[in-house]
């Protein structure tokens, strides 16, 4: 069941493993349980899909105020709204990404923790001026309730901002 729910997912090896880890702990007399994976889901959604927004929620958990603001900022940036279709994943360089008033060490401290947890996909190398960002996983749009949010309440401003920056 869990990788039918993966199956089209890009880079499907980090999401099966985190919903392991979750499953793992559950474990019975060796067992891994259908009931369990299924007890993962809630609100419609898959445990694949939960396990992914519970690792997200940590990561950003982990950062602090003004790392969280800047996290906040660089997913948003790496978003394609959808006009009337859903939301999918926007690559951007690393600079797009940065803000004017950004302290550099913290800006890149930012985008390395959410690189390290697997969040975001850098490709590139490190020194490079156009290295490239993008959201790791299609299900973190969808199924990680904190950036939904964060996208229905951004949406428009975020979408005038891309327009006067074009």
């Amino acid at each position: 069941r869990l990788l039918i729910d993966a199956a089209d997912e890009p880079g499907v090896l980090p999401l099966v493993q985190e919903t392991m880890v979750l499953i793992w702990d559950r474990m019975i007399c060796r067992w891994l349980p259908l009931y369990v994976y299924e007890q993962l889901g809630r609100e419609g959604r898959s445990g694949l899909a939960v396990a992914v927004a519970n690792k997200a929620d940590a990561t950003l958990v982990a950062l602090s105020p003004e790392q969280q603001a800047i996290a906040r900022r660089i997913f948003l940036r790496l978003i394609q709204f959808g006009q009337g279709r859903a939301d999918t994943r926007r690559q951007q360089t690393v600079s797009a990404l940065r803000a004017a008033g950004d302290d550099n060490q913290t800006f890149d401290q930012t985008l390395q923790h959410l690189a390290d947890n697997r969040l975001l996909t850098l490709s590139g190398q490190a020194d490079e001026s156009d290295r490239r960002v993008d959201i790791s996983h299609e299900a973190l749009i969808d199924g990680w309730p904190t950036l939904r949010q964060w996208a229905n309440v951004r949406r428009e401003a975020e979408q005038v901002r891309r327009r006067l920056e074009a």
